[in-house]
């Protein structure tokens, strides 16, 4: 098995037995919008099915893609780690099952750790953000 297979195999199975129990799963049809630039951030997703684009503005001129996520991908989370509306459109590319992580349980998981475990995440999204504008979301 290659080294991409044995990673999807993992993927799968953290997915149906941690993800599908323990948030709630949303559907959405292809071309919908899961939230747009300056929406409130109040929750991320994890991709379970399906592909997520973001589309942001160049040079606030016209919206244009930035990044296609897949299976396994999280969109949402830096902004709402860093606590800003969000920063980019999400649209789905295909048919989508996502599972909606909250505001409200990010910050009870960071609250549970340790607070340097926390600072240490929190600086880690700064900086993946700061040395990498415009590609997270």
């Amino acid at each position: 098995m290659d080294q991409e297979s044995i990673t999807n195999k993992k993927l799968d199975e953290i997915i149906n037995s941690d993800i599908d129990s323990s948030y709630n799963t949303i559907r959405y049809k292809s071309g919908e919008k899961i939230y747009s630039i300056n929406d409130d951030s109040v929750s991320s997703y994890i991709i379970l099915q399906g592909e997520v684009e973001t589309k942001g503005y160049e040079k606030q001129k016209s919206l244009i893609p930035i990044r296609t996520y897949k299976k396994g991908d999280v969109v949402g989370l830096v902004d709402m780690v860093i606590d800003r509306k969000y920063s980019k459109t999400a649209l789905t590319k295909s048919a989508c099952v996502l599972a909606v992580i909250s505001k409200e349980q990010i910050n009870t998981s960071l609250n549970q750790v340790n607070s340097i475990s926390s600072i240490l995440f929190k600086g880690l999204v700064i900086s993946l953000d700061t040395n990498n504008p415009g590609v997270w979301s």
